[in-house]
C-alpha cells in the first residue's frame, strides 16, 4: 500500500508555510502526529529566557490528561545558548489531524498560547506523521 506523506513546516517569522511531500509504502508504522514547536524568547523582558522557557515547560505538561486527543506534551529546555539556538522546544504527539486541529483551540492551550505570545521573538513548528 502507498500513503502520501505531508510534512509542513511555518516560519512565524517569515510568515511562511512549507509543505513537503513524499510517498511512504507500508505505512502502518505512520499512524499519529508529531507536533514540534520551537521558540526563541525576547531579551527585553524582566523575566530571563530560562524563566520563561521554563514557565512554558510547567504550563504544557500540565495539559497531558487534560485535553482529549493530547497523546503526549513534552517540553525540553535548550542547556546552551547559540546564535542559532532555541530556548525551548515542544514535542506532542496527536492519534489525529483533527485531534491536533482541537487541542490548538481549546481553552486550556489558548491561556498558554497566549502567554508564550506575549514574550516571543521567533517560533517555528513542523507537523508530521509518525
Amino acid at each position: 500500500m502507498i500513503h502520501i506523506k505531508i510534512i509542513s513546516f511555518h516560519s512565524y517569522k517569515l510568515e511562511k508555510s512549507l509543505y513537503i511531500c513524499s510517498i511512504v509504502e507500508n505505512s502502518k508504522n505512520y499512524n499519529m502526529i508529531r507536533h514540534i514547536v520551537m521558540w526563541k524568547f525576547r531579551r527585553d523582558l524582566e523575566e530571563t529566557p530560562q524563566q520563561i522557557a521554563q514557565e512554558m515547560k510547567s504550563r504544557l505538561e500540565a495539559l497531558n490528561g487534560k485535553i482529549d486527543g493530547l497523546l503526549r506534551a513534552e517540553v525540553g529546555i535548550n542547556l546552551k545558548e547559540t546564535a542559532s539556538s532555541f530556548d525551548a522546544v515542544l514535542t506532542a504527539d496527536f492519534p489525529t489531524w483533527e485531534a491536533m486541529e482541537a487541542y490548538k483551540v481549546n481553552p486550556l492551550h489558548v491561556a498558554v498560547s497566549d502567554y508564550c505570545k506575549s514574550r516571543r521573538l521567533e517560533c517555528i513548528d513542523v507537523d508530521y506523521l509518525l
